[in-house]
């Protein structure tokens, strides 16, 4: 027979091998159990306190686009209330009531001002007066005028004459017919009627001139009397006061036949066609608020863009007051004295770290937070930057995609470390 390899084949049991495999499994499980009582009891010798997840919120740190802002109170006021005011003293007559509607140019009140009245009758007198010296002088100025004329016609007249006399001894002193003196004394007569003529036209250049000027006063006195008496005039109508736009009376200092000042605020007018946004910034971010920056109001629902119109540069109550305009003068359906919620920007950053802001802010003084990994908080320093109404900007300490604790940090009673459940 041919051998085969029967003899030297060896029978194992399985059974054993199994069983071996079996224990080398059993102690890798054993040991990844061990290692994991020992990195827990690890982590459970430093932890100081735990808190139920349930009690916190959490936040991660992102990157993206920063805006700073600040969210205050707005009361929706009048753009244009105009406050009138008595212009003389006098007693009032209103033709209005608190709360009336009115038209522009409309008359609201008017006031009795005896005083301005007498002025005005005094003025008319002197203008009376100075009318009447004015035409005085017309004629005075005629008269003289005339007198001036007939002067330089007398003057004339005795020009000719010594002409006549001088023509006359010229012939008679080739025939010897007068003696040289009195041809001399014709000569005289002749250049003393000359120079008479000559001061007689001088003369009257002159006095024309006077009368011209004096006359030119008085017309002069008469327009500044006429100017005075349209001031005065002027005065008056005014006292009826009139409505400088259309709306509704929104205040009303005085009483019917109150005896008034000059001066004195009398009423105000409210116009409803145009409204702005009245706000109160806390003093601290006064110095960061310009004339310009844009802003935001929430009105049944919806965002309105507006823009800050003033600043006070008054504090009061460590508040500073401002003013907002709407960017659309179309706005409808609001009222006087309207709460509104203001949201004002006052920077933009691109690309920061940043993280959702919450009370943990406040409670660790913005330079702690609690950093969440494998379910334990760890108190860490942080900086931070610039704040806005719902984020805080992250210049160190943190990096992206980190996990922290958002709320308040009250519950930790300044422990270090946290089991979070």
């Amino acid at each position: 027979m041919i051998k085969d390899t029967s003899a030297t084949d060896i029978v194992f049991d399985d059974s054993k091998a199994l069983i071996t495999r079996f224990r080398f499994v059993i102690a890798l499980i054993v040991i990844a159990i061990f290692s994991v009582m020992i990195m827990g009891l690890m982590k459970w010798s430093r932890v100081e306190q735990s808190v139920s997840s349930e009690r916190l919120r959490f936040a991660s740190v992102v990157r993206g686009d920063f805006i700073r802002d600040i969210a205050v109170q707005g009361r929706v006021v009048a753009a244009r209330s105009p406050t009138l005011y008595s212009p003389a003293n006098g007693i009032i007559k209103l033709n209005i009531r608190l709360g009336d509607s009115v038209d522009k140019d409309q008359i609201l009140a008017t006031i009795d001002s005896p005083s301005l009245r007498h002025q005005l009758l005094q003025e008319q007198s002197i203008l009376s007066k100075l009318s009447n010296e004015l035409q005085r002088q017309s004629i005075s100025t005629r008269k003289l005028q005339l007198k001036s004329q007939q002067s330089i016609d007398l003057a004339m007249v005795r020009l000719d004459a010594a002409k006549r006399e001088m023509r006359r001894a010229d012939g008679s002193i080739d025939s010897q017919a007068i003696s040289q003196l009195d041809y001399e004394k014709s000569k005289d007569d002749l250049n003393t009627a000359e120079l008479q003529y000559e001061h007689a036209k001088q003369d009257a250049v002159l006095e024309k001139e006077s009368l011209e000027f004096e006359l030119k006063t008085r017309e002069l006195d008469l327009d500044t009397q006429k100017l005075t008496i349209a001031d005065i005039q002027r005065q008056i109508d005014e006292l009826s006061i009139r409505a400088p736009v259309s709306g509704v009376i929104g205040n009303l200092v005085v009483e019917e036949r109150e005896n008034v000042i000059a001066n004195m605020a009398l009423l105000t007018v409210v116009d409803l066609s145009a409204f702005e946004v009245e706000i109160k910034v806390p003093e601290s971010y006064a110095d960061d608020i310009g004339i310009s920056m844009d802003a935001e109001l929430s009105f049944n629902g919806e965002l309105l863009a507006a823009k800050v119109t003033a600043i006070s540069p008054e504090v009061v109550n460590n508040q500073v007051a401002g003013r907002l305009k709407f960017v659309n003068d179309s706005v409808v359906g609001l009222k006087q004295n309207q709460r509104l919620a203001v949201r004002i920007f006052l920077e933009s950053k691109k690309d920061v770290l940043k993280i959702k802001r919450g009370p943990f802010f406040e409670s660790g003084g913005g330079q702690i937070v609690y950093l969440v990994n494998d379910g334990v908080a760890v108190k860490t320093a942080i900086s931070t930057g610039s704040t806005s109404i719902s984020e805080i900007e992250i210049l160190g300490g943190l990096a992206q995609g980190d996990r922290i604790v958002i709320s308040s940090h009250d519950v930790f009673n300044k422990a270090n470390i946290i089991l979070i459940n």
